[in-house]
């Protein structure tokens, strides 16, 4: 149905050449790098919207909710943000009522910053025509109280989109402001910037949360007043329609319980100090419960619900310490539960060292001072089930290329490396464990496993490019593209912007295998087409440029 051309940039000015190939054009990255600007129009139900807010975020900052640049719309709607160098931005408005009036299916933001469009911006690059169309959101209110009828304050509400057979998942937007899914000192809450659909409202935690916090807690609870979700009276929201009186009518607060117990030693029976203990569910899923045993070994975990639970030794990748310990079974009635003591054991060491495979090591450590070796550990035979209890652990490589990760259980290991910089990315390449070569990992027991050597990559490549699309669309599709280093298991990924641009940096020397893959939206109706493919040869400090050209045009249809 669909015809795939992979074309490197050279391709797409074939006047100038004889004849086309892959070859790749490569320029130097320039440094500074000049300012470059974003601007467009903004349009609320089709029609140029004035006095917008609208902001440019880039990466690093968009958590922080510091836009690089901001602006606001002229009597046209139309926006102008200067100053910005060469970044990956989002463009939104600050327009919480509002959501996106197209689906754009390239954003991965879709759906956390609803109008928000991703582009990127190269250095001086002057981009236009990033038009943002909104709607007018729903919204829900209502007012909560309890079996006295008095109102209940500062309890958080939840929506669950009612989604019908064979319809696609509605896309709930980025929370802009918490306090609204809270309700105020009247009980009251209102929710806004909703899209159309069909959702259910509710208030409370089912009787097996886990953890609830001190206070007791009230039991999950649908608009009207129904602790079973079958009669729950679901709620129609329109387009920039307000559905007022969704009130909930809560019963009395359900208790908690404390757990109380302390670890030791399991060889000693010494208490432990500064162990961080973790609670799972008797069904599986366990996690952190963030306290931690005092001097004595102690710990006290408050606000559980009824329940069956495992008490344990918790680890992860920053949290990691010399002990571990199996789960100890709880069951939690209608009291707390005192002299739980959990016997710890001490963990499985696992050293090395660290070795570059296309740089000296003073030279990677240089250029990356906070290397860290990260290690995670799952059970010998490989199966994971909702009970399986993880094992994490990371140590900062030494100056002279040496680490040692202590405290893991038994189990097999896999390793890698990372950086507190996001901007580099060193790969390991290859993993000798005894003088061999071990490409799934390897097994440890109860004695210490040294002589690990890690052989690790890093580049300082970049790639930029564009996919075009000619003769239909992928609405249902979002399109990624993926580089596989050839002979290793480096990968780089990007997600496409607004203008079908990406971009990878940080990239190993070598050649690669690009393609796309193309990834569902929701529910599709029609098959992605085959993937195209591009072969890339990335050397450091350069910057190679292509561009995928996808035909959608379906066979036998043409001019």
């Amino acid at each position: 149905m669909y015809q795939l051309i992979a074309l490197p940039r050279v391709c797409l000015i074939g006047i100038i050449f004889v004849s086309c190939s892959y070859a790749l054009a490569q320029t130097k990255i320039a440094t500074p790098q000049p300012i470059g600007s974003i601007s467009g129009h903004v349009y609320i139900d089709g029609k140029a919207a004035a006095g917008v807010e609208v902001g440019a975020f880039a990466s690093d900052s968009i958590n922080r909710r510091v836009a690089n640049a901001q602006s606001k719309t002229d009597s046209e709607g139309y926006y102008q943000l200067g100053g910005l160098p060469a970044a990956n931005y989002q463009i939104m408005t600050f327009t919480p009522n509002l959501i996106v009036a197209e689906n754009e299916p390239q954003s991965p933001m879709f759906g956390y910053f609803a109008s928000a469009k991703s582009v990127l911006l190269a250095a001086g690059e002057d981009v236009i025509d990033i038009n943002l169309k909104l709607k007018r959101g729903g919204v829900i209110t209502g007012k909560v109280t309890d079996a006295d009828d008095k109102p209940v304050v500062e309890e958080r509400v939840t929506l669950q989109p009612v989604v019908e057979q064979g319809q696609p998942q509605t896309r709930m937007p980025y929370q802009v402001s918490a306090s609204m899914y809270q309700t105020d000192d009247r009980g009251v809450y209102r929710i806004y910037g909703l899209p159309p659909g069909r959702y259910r409202v509710s208030v409370g935690r089912s009787a097996n949360a886990g953890f609830t916090g001190t206070g007791g807690f009230y039991l999950l609870t649908y608009h009207p007043d129904a602790t079973d979700i079958n009669r729950a009276e679901a709620v129609d929201v329109a387009e920039g329609a307000e559905v007022k009186d969704v009130d909930i009518k809560v019963g009395a607060r359900g208790e908690t319980h404390s757990l109380t117990g302390r670890v030791v030693d399991a060889e000693t029976n010494l208490p432990l100090s500064g162990l961080r203990i973790g609670i799972m569910f008797e069904q599986g899923g366990g996690f952190s419960s963030g306290n931690i045993t005092g001097a004595d070994g102690t710990f006290t975990i408050q606000g559980v619900t009824r329940g069956k639970y495992g008490v344990y030794v918790s680890q992860d990748s920053i949290n990691s310490s010399d002990f571990y310990s199996d789960p100890v079974s709880v069951s939690v009635a209608d009291e707390d539960v005192n002299g739980i003591e959990i016997k710890a054991l001490h963990g499985v060491s696992v050293s090395g060292t660290v070795m570059g495979e296309n740089i000296d090591l003073k030279d990677l450590l240089r250029q990356i001072p906070t290397l860290r070796v990260s290690i995670n550990v799952i059970p010998a035979d490989g199966r994971m089930t909702p009970t399986t209890i993880r094992s994490f652990g990371s140590a900062t490589v030494a100056a002279d290329g040496s680490f040692t990760v202590s405290g893991l259980r038994p189990g097999r290991v896999s390793l890698n490396v990372s950086s507190s910089d996001s901007a580099k990315r060193p790969s390991i390449t290859k993993v000798i464990a005894g003088g061999v070569v071990v490409s799934q990992g390897f097994e440890i027991e109860r004695q210490p496993v040294s002589g690990i050597q890690l052989v690790v990559a890093y580049g300082t490549g970049a790639l930029r490019g564009s996919v075009t699309l000619q003769g239909g669309t992928l609405s249902e599709f979002r399109t990624e593209v993926i580089c596989r280093r050839d002979g290793s298991r480096i990968t780089g990924g990007a997600y496409l912007d607004a203008r079908g641009h990406f971009t990878m940096n940080a990239l190993v020397p070598g050649s690669y295998d690009c393609y796309l893959q193309f990834i569902p939206n929701g529910r599709i109706t029609t098959r992605p087409p085959q993937p195209p493919h591009q072969p890339v040869t990335v050397s450091n400090d350069t910057e190679v440029e292509i561009t995928f050209l996808v035909d959608l045009t379906p066979k036998g249809v043409g001019p």
